[in-house]
């Protein structure tokens, strides 16, 4: 009797029984196929038609009430959700869901799809007269395959020339790790089952319910028993800043966003953001207003959806600490965090509240430029007749496991901040996957 574990055959060979040996070979048949994942269809955003997708967001928007100055929670709620429901709406009633093929190539292009039904056509020509060598359709077959072929490369090798022309500092290490990771099925990832030591005992998640227990144990270790913040500490006075954003702010900001990246459970991306700006522009500007004046939070931006991805070059994956987290929030939340985030940068470099040799997150610095302060120091260090020595340090999971409480104390304590309520709105409400 067969079981369910993968085995789909088991008999024995006796006409390929080898001499002097007192055995029968042994068959047995495995069934190891691995199920495709199928991935739920999502919206073109890179086809709209954002003049007819303006108007309808505009009409949709006239039928709530208009956008002003909001003084309570409630209020503040119901701004928050007739807006994005709105666009929601907007979003479903024209902007179409496609599903995404595995196999499909970001240079591929429609020239291209209409190269490939000819040559499919010539073939299926060609296979019906394939006993007449000399039929003329085996010579149109062969030249469509040619065209194909050739406009493949072509269109290709001209997409990624660009690409690499008119690539963004940012961008730079992303190229590299294009050239020198080996080729994978990025989009289809599976997590294997994972190695759990348990009182030096290695055990095995293998149910997704277990991988995810032990992924969120890893990434969100809990807070400490006990504070350590002091009790009565005497914070000195506040940096001024701004109290709300203005019109203009919030649209500088939105056009410094990554148009396509993955949306927040709201499923709003940031191209719609940038490209409604301007109908949409009063309806932000008096809920941001209101977060930063009455210390108000939707309870819709405090949810993320976390993903996990595989860290590059890792010898073995069967391990935790091979895959890291990626928070998604939802856009108008985050679009908030990004200009409070600017504010604070502006306040922090205008009154020299970071040491010198601070790099990360600074306008103006990157990652060139605390290598040439590196190299600088060595290079001292040799022409004093001295040995340059440096420790590195691997902070694990610094900012899922920040304790917000003495992060919160820390920069009061410093001046750093426009106000004691701001601090407390970004730093106690927001989920720290955004920063």
């Amino acid at each position: 009797m067969l079981s369910t574990s993968g085995i789909t055959s088991c008999t024995t060979t006796p006409h390929i029984h080898p001499p002097n040996a007192n055995h029968l070979p042994i068959v047995v048949t495995v069934d190891l196929t691995i199920p495709r994942t199928d991935k739920p269809p999502t919206r073109d955003f890179r086809g709209i038609d954002f003049d007819d997708f303006n108007k309808a967001l505009k009409t949709n928007l006239a039928l709530l009430s208009p956008p002003s100055h909001i003084l309570t929670k409630a209020d503040f709620d119901s701004a928050v959700l007739s807006l994005t429901s709105t666009i929601q709406q907007t979003i479903g009633d024209l902007i179409p869901l496609q599903k995404p093929c595995p196999f499909t190539k970001r240079w591929w292009s429609s020239d291209l799809t209409a190269l490939k039904k000819k040559k499919n056509r010539l073939s299926n020509a060609a296979h019906k007269v394939r006993h007449i060598t000399d039929h003329p359709t085996h010579a149109l077959h062969k030249q469509a395959i040619k065209e194909f072929a050739k406009t493949i490369d072509k269109v290709a090798t001209d997409y990624w020339t660009d690409w690499l022309e008119n690539i963004s500092l940012s961008q730079i290490y992303l190229a590299n790790r294009y050239i020198t990771k080996d080729p994978s099925d990025a989009s289809c990832t599976r997590i294997p089952a994972l190695r759990t030591p348990t009182a030096s005992i290695p055990t095995l998640a293998t149910s997704n319910s277990d991988k995810a227990k032990l992924l969120a144990d890893l990434f969100f270790s809990p807070p400490p028993s006990t504070s350590s913040v002091p009790a009565h500490f005497d914070y000195p006075a506040p940096v001024p800043g701004l109290h709300f954003f203005s019109r203009q702010q919030i649209h500088e900001t939105v056009h410094t966003l990554k148009p396509y990246k993955a949306p927040g459970p709201d499923g709003i991306p940031n191209i719609i953001l940038m490209k409604c700006i301007n109908v949409i522009i009063d309806h932000l500007f008096y809920i941001y207003r209101a977060s930063l004046e009455f210390a108000f939070y939707h309870d819709y931006w405090l949810t993320s959806l976390t993903l996990v991805l595989c860290k590059p070059g890792k010898p073995a994956y069967d391990v935790a600490k091979a895959y890291r987290p990626i928070g998604l929030l939802d856009m108008i939340g985050k679009l908030l965090s990004t200009l409070v985030a600017t504010d604070l940068s502006f306040l922090v470099e205008t009154h020299g509240m970071l040491p010198s040799g601070q790099f990360r997150g600074r306008p103006g610095r990157n990652t060139t430029d605390a290598m040439h302060v590196v190299a600088s120091k060595i290079k001292d260090a040799w022409r004093a007749g001295k040995v340059a020595m440096a420790l590195f340090l691997d902070v694990q999971g610094a900012f899922p496991n920040t304790v917000k409480a003495q992060l919160i104390h820390n920069m009061r304590a410093h001046c750093y901040g426009t106000a004691p309520y701001l601090i407390s709105l970004i730093l106690s409400t927001m989920p720290l996957s955004s920063y």
